[in-house]
């Protein structure tokens, strides 16, 4: 709970000025003049969200020749098969954001053993 209202309604740069960690925007590129132009696009919005909400977004071109134009977003992949607008890219930004600080990555790891024959079996669950 934010305040003593419950029922108040928050400005987004209310809640979020400042308070998240840095962001980092890996932006795969071939080459291609698509992957060119959302490096572009990416920084520009990189420094708009910057300058609006004070959120630290790190932009890391990473060339590779075979592979396709992508944006990894604090390691989520989305694939890019056409140009983005400033407002589509600050949204996927914003949007990778939001469960921040909220979620935990939990990995549960079992295994079993089988001992029906001298070599024995696993499997991992």
């Amino acid at each position: 709970m934010i305040g003593d209202d419950l029922l108040k309604v928050f400005k987004y740069d209310e809640l979020f000025y400042g308070s998240y960690l840095p962001v980092d925007v890996i932006v795969i590129t071939n080459g291609s003049p698509l992957g060119e132009d959302l490096v572009k696009q990416v920084w520009i919005t990189a420094q708009k969200l910057f300058h609006e909400y004070g959120l630290e977004v790190y932009v890391i071109p990473y060339m590779s020749k075979e592979s396709r134009v992508a944006l990894i977003i604090n390691n989520v992949e989305f694939v890019v098969s056409r140009r983005l607008t400033l407002e589509e890219i600050e949204d996927l930004i914003l949007s990778a954001c939001e469960g921040e600080g909220t979620t935990k990555d939990l990995a549960l790891i079992g295994a079993v053993f089988y001992d029906e024959n001298e070599f024995g079996n696993a499997q991992v669950i």
